[in-house]
């Protein structure tokens, strides 16, 4: 997964990235867009927060019913806010986890792994007498596996 930062500085990179990946380029909008939303809720909760704490402090010291009343409003809206962001932040992981990453600019860009180019080669290739097993023929004959 990218790191938000640099999704920011490099959204034209990004987004030209999952183009050439065949990919909706608009989950990066949508990142962009949700890492603001969730910037800002998370700052006014961090300030609701700093507040409550220094009312709490306050509510050590002498117990009004006008600090009472207040320390209740902060908590309210703490439960208003805490749950829209959970949710924002769900979303944002979400799309988040759509937008791919960027490869090598040596890389070619192709339609699909059909136009792949091997770049190297190391030692030989063996040649089997037989037919190959798969890995998962393999692990049932050897019975580590039970599709059935």
């Amino acid at each position: 997964m990218l790191d938000i930062n640099y999704i920011r500085e490099n959204s034209e990179k990004v987004r030209n990235a999952a183009i050439n990946k065949n990919r909706d380029s608009s989950a990066i909008d949508k990142v962009l867009e949700l890492h603001i939303s969730r910037r800002k809720l998370i700052n006014e909760i961090e300030v609701i927060r700093a507040e409550r704490n220094k009312l709490n402090d306050l509510l050590k010291v002498e117990r009004t019913p006008e600090l009472m009343q207040a320390s209740t409003q902060l908590k309210e809206k703490l439960q208003s806010l805490e749950p829209q962001l959970r949710e924002i932040e769900q979303e944002f992981s979400h799309y988040m986890l759509l937008i791919p990453n960027v490869p090598f600019d040596e890389v070619p860009i192709g339609k699909d792994e059909s136009e792949n180019q091997t770049i190297k080669t190391w030692g030989e290739v063996k040649k089997c007498s037989f037919k190959p097993k798969t890995h998962i023929e393999i692990a049932k004959d050897l019975g580590l596996i039970d599709f059935d």
